[in-house]
C-alpha cells in the first residue's frame, strides 16, 4: 500500500520484500507488530564508515564466533563506556548457564592471547582461566588461573604461574600459588610485609635460603642439605644492637672472634 498522505509505502502484515528471487532467504519484513526481520540465506554485509546501533534495552547475537578485524596499528580497540554520574562503572561479564547442576571445576570463562611464533605459526602464549573451585551451593568458591607458555626446548605448554582460589567453608581466605615447579623463580621488587607466619618448604625434605649482603659473597645462607645455618665470610652475628660491639663472626677462615664492647662473660 502506498499512502500519499503518509508519503509511505508499506509491505502490509508479513509481506516481505525479497531480493535476487522470489521465495529465496534474502528478505526484509515484519513478523509481528514491532518485530522486523533482515534474513539472508548465508551472509548479510552491512557496509559504512559508520554503523549506529541504538538499543535501549539490549543487543542480542546468537552466534558461535563473532570476530572484529582491523589492519590498522593497534587496532581493533573495544570500548566499554559508562556515562551514568555516580561511582559505578561498566562491567563485563563471562556467564556459564550449563542448565545443570554446577560442578567443581567448571570453566566459567577463558581469555587467550595468542600470536604468531618464529615460523609464523599461531601460538597460544598466555591465558586466564576462572572457574569453579567449590561448586555447593550457599558455600560456593571460585579460582583465577593466569597461564603462559613455557617450553623445555622442544614443546611448547601452558603452565600457571598465578592461581588464586577461595577456600570454602572459611571466611576471608584465598589462597595464592606463584610460580610452576621448584625452579620458578618469583621476584619481588620492593619492600615485602608478612603479617603472619612465613613457611619455607615442607618438613622433612626442606629448602635453601640466602640472604644476599650489600658486601659480595657475603650474607647469610641456611643450607638444607647439611641443615646448617651460616654466616657467610665475616658476615657478623650481633647482639644488643646493630653496629655495637657484641659479635661473632669468623674474621678470616678458621679464625673465630666473640666480641663485647666492654665485658664479655
Amino acid at each position: 500500500l502506498y499512502d500519499a498522505s503518509e508519503d509511505e509505502l508499506a509491505l502490509l502484515l508479513t509481506t516481505k520484500l525479497k531480493f535476487h528471487d522470489v521465495g529465496g532467504g534474502e528478505e526484509i519484513f515484519a513478523s509481528a507488530n514491532g518485530h522486523l526481520e533482515v534474513n539472508a540465506g548465508t551472509t548479510l554485509d552491512m557496509t559504512a564508515p559508520t554503523v549506529d546501533i541504538n538499543a535501549s534495552t539490549a543487543v542480542t547475537i546468537d552466534t558461535d564466533t563473532l570476530t572484529v578485524e582491523s589492519a590498522n596499528s593497534t587496532d581493533p580497540l573495544v570500548i566499554i563506556k559508562n556515562t551514568t554520574n555516580d561511582a559505578n562503572g561498566a562491567r563485563l561479564q563471562f556467564v556459564k548457564d550449563k542448565g545443570a547442576a554446577g560442578a567443581d571445576g567448571d570453566d566459567i570463562g577463558v581469555i587467550e592471547f595468542i600470536g604468531d611464533d618464529a615460523a609464523q605459526a599461531q601460538t597460544t602464549f598466555a591465558k586466564i582461566v576462572a572457574e569453579v573451585s567449590e561448586a555447593d551451593n550457599t558455600d560456593e568458591a571460585g579460582k583465577l588461573s593466569f597461564f603462559v607458555a613455557e617450553s623445555d626446548g622442544t614443546d611448547t605448554a601452558l603452565a600457571a604461574g598465578l592461581i588464586l582460589e577461595g577456600e570454602h567453608a572459611t571466611d576471608g581466605q584465598v589462597d595464592v600459588t606463584i610460580g610452576a615447579g621448584a625452579a620458578s623463580t618469583t621476584t619481588i621488587v620492593g619492600t615485602s610485609q608478612f603479617n603472619a607466619a612465613a613457611t619455607f618448604g615442607v618438613d622433612d625434605t626442606g629448602v635453601d635460603v640466602r640472604l644476599f649482603s650489600a658486601t659480595a659473597s657475603e650474607g647469610v645462607l641456611y643450607d638444607a642439605s647439611e641443615d646448617e645455618l651460616g654466616l657467610l665470610l665475616t658476615t657478623k652475628l650481633k647482639f644488643h644492637d646493630i653496629g655495637g660491639g657484641e659479635e661473632i663472626f669468623a674474621s678470616t677462615d678458621g679464625h673465630l672472634e666473640v666480641n663485647a664492647g666492654t665485658t664479655l662473660d
